[in-house]
């Protein structure tokens, strides 16, 4: 047979001809070639990176639909995975420096538990759960709290915080969750990794090797390239947290059940502040406890109080009231406490307005046994002169603390309601890191449930201002992101259109967040003028709506340009094409 000089046609048939002893690969690559390679290193980028918190479901479509949530959003925005991943690996240093230090410092037998990234990391993460399906009474929930509760099955559980964490150890109270345990929680797959790394070593090298013989990139593959970036820190912040996670470590409080019902109490059932109903303002006071069972003037049945029984105002002076002299109700499950009705614990039952009963279940009373047997308050006759008033704002319905120290007027001799008492401080913070339970919490620290409930668009900036550095974060990312992209400013598109919409985007990218804080900072400032304040508002939306287009048109842009690029894009360099990729 002949052997054909290459290049060679082989017009008649493919078995007469044969090839040389080697055949170098072609130097080309086709557009299915591109978009494969890109797609797959971008699928294998974002969906192996991502180290999520655990799912509050488990079922195998809600946590298809979680994590294709959050590839969806680290594709369009990798920028807000990058935050969550450095934010949370600051809470878990920061946690593990504490508690390390606690171990050194306070008496306990917490010397067995091997305090390290993974242990705090599955914290954070919502690996741990607490118990409180005897504590947690739902008929006299605050109906954000409720929300919460209302499709969990039981028994009830909460996601126990950082700050939580650090005042149970505090107390001498540590959650011994073994490294063991949590290794065999953790899903890693690490033939899945090391099939990633290489292929991001090929894109990586491809990129390398095209600068150096001078050929152009295709934009898909810059844009790749910024997911590739994205991945590696992604990694390094997670590199010790646990991957897919399903099922959390539920303790059970067993002897700091007082502490968890302290905490659920503040954080569940705020005190005076339950104001979305306005007839609805409730408080709870604490007197004396009860004498002796002999001069309990125990009352009867709710049907019976409701006969005669004066409305709340005219039982409840601004002074100290004598508990003696007081309503006495059984601590029995099923019966009702009116305004006015005092426990033996000298729990005290207020509501500002309407005449509403409390139900007396058995978690309500099971979670005020434990919180006064851990909490006395013995000294509640000292505490009601010592401890902060309460200014209540009955135009705003709002509250403030005023110290003792200064000129209280006629808010001194103040009941002593638990608002007043700093162990019941109500919890609204826009951050679930300074909340005691971080129920609700969805990877991202910020509770945004606060600003949508209060239709305040512009209360993330408070968010910021609390940690601002958090803030400087936030803008670095969201500027490096569009900046990245904004480097193809030159280059061929094609079509003008298209290169001008490219530059608007990137721009408008890496500006949004500082355009968001100062609208923001205007919006406060005129929020007496309604109609400049409308106008604001109307702003926001409008800003919101472009910054999403142009998400997605960088996205769009990156796969749709490739319609019609330079001929040296389909040029590949041959050595590059023998390493090992997808």
């Amino acid at each position: 047979m002949a052997t054909p000089d290459a290049p060679w046609t082989i017009t008649h048939s493919s078995t007469d001809a044969v090839a040389p002893a080697w055949i170098d690969s072609p130097n080309i690559r086709g557009t299915l070639d591109i978009l494969q390679s890109c797609i797959l290193t971008l699928i294998a980028c974002i969906y192996t990176a991502l180290h999520l918190d655990v799912p509050v479901k488990t079922a195998w479509h809600y946590i298809f639909l979680y994590k294709l949530k959050w590839v969806a959003i680290t594709l369009f925005a990798p920028e807000i995975a990058l935050y969550m991943a450095a934010d949370q690996l600051q809470q878990a240093w920061n946690l593990k420096s504490k508690l390390r230090s606690l171990q050194k410092t306070t008496p306990s037998d917490a010397d067995h538990i091997d305090i390290d990234m993974a242990y705090t990391f599955f914290i954070i993460m919502g690996g741990v759960r607490v118990n409180v399906d005897d504590i947690l009474s739902i008929p006299d929930l605050h109906n954000k709290a409720f929300r919460l509760f209302e499709s969990m099955e039981r028994p009830y559980s909460v996601r126990l915080s950082p700050r939580a964490v650090t005042w149970l150890a505090e107390r001498g109270h540590w959650i011994p969750i073994s490294k063991k345990k949590i290794d065999d929680k953790s899903k890693a797959d690490y033939f899945q990794k090391i099939l990633v790394v290489m292929q991001v070593i090929w894109m990586v090298l491809q990129c390398i090797a095209r600068k150096i013989q001078n050929l152009p990139l295709s934009l898909l593959e810059v844009h790749t390239m910024v997911h590739v970036v994205c991945a590696i820190f992604l990694y390094l912040c997670w590199f010790r947290k646990p991957l897919n996670v399903l099922d959390p470590e539920i303790i059970k409080p067993g002897a700091f059940e007082g502490e968890i019902a302290l905490l659920a109490q503040r954080q569940f059932y705020p005190n005076i502040i339950n104001i979305d109903d306005v007839s609805k303002v409730e408080e709870m006071q604490l007197l004396e406890e009860t004498p002796e069972s002999s001069s309990r003037n125990w009352i009867g049945w709710s049907w019976m109080r409701r006969l005669a029984r004066p409305p709340a105002y005219e039982r409840l002076p601004d002074t100290w009231a004598n508990p003696r002299s007081g309503p006495w109700v059984k601590p029995e499950p099923g019966l009702e406490m009116w305004p006015g009705d005092i426990l033996p614990s000298g729990l005290l039952y207020h509501s500002e307005f309407a005449h509403i009963p409390l139900l007396l279940s058995e978690q309500f009373l099971r979670r005020w046994d434990a919180i006064l047997s851990t909490f006395p308050f013995h000294n509640r006759e000292v505490l009601v002169k010592t401890a902060s008033f309460v200014k209540v704002n009955r135009i705003a319905w709002d509250f403030e603390m005023i110290s003792p120290e200064d000129d209280a007027g006629p808010l001194a001799g103040q009941d002593l309601f638990l608002a007043r008492l700093p162990e019941f401080k109500p919890v609204l913070d826009p951050a679930y890191r300074t909340m005691p339970f971080s129920e609700g919490k969805r990877n991202l620290d910020i509770n945004f449930s606060v600003f949508t409930e209060s239709e305040d668009v512009f209360g993330l900036l408070g968010f910021f201002q609390q940690f601002p550095w958090l803030a400087g974060l936030a803008l670095l990312l969201s500027g490096i992101y569009g900046g990245v992209h904004l480097s193809a400013w030159n280059w061929a598109f094609p079509s003008s259109i298209e290169l001008l919409m490219w530059k608007i985007s990137c721009l408008y990218i890496a500006g949004a967040l500082a355009l968001y804080f100062v609208m923001a900072v205007l919006a406060t400032a005129v929020r007496t003028d309604g109609t400049t304040w409308l106008v604001t508002y109307i702003a926001f939306w409008f800003a919101l709506f472009v910054y999403m287009a142009a998400r997605f048109y960088v996205v769009f842009e990156s796969f749709f340009s490739l319609r019609r690029s330079p001929a040296g894009v389909y040029i590949s360099p041959v050595w590059v094409e023998m390493f090992p990729h997808f």
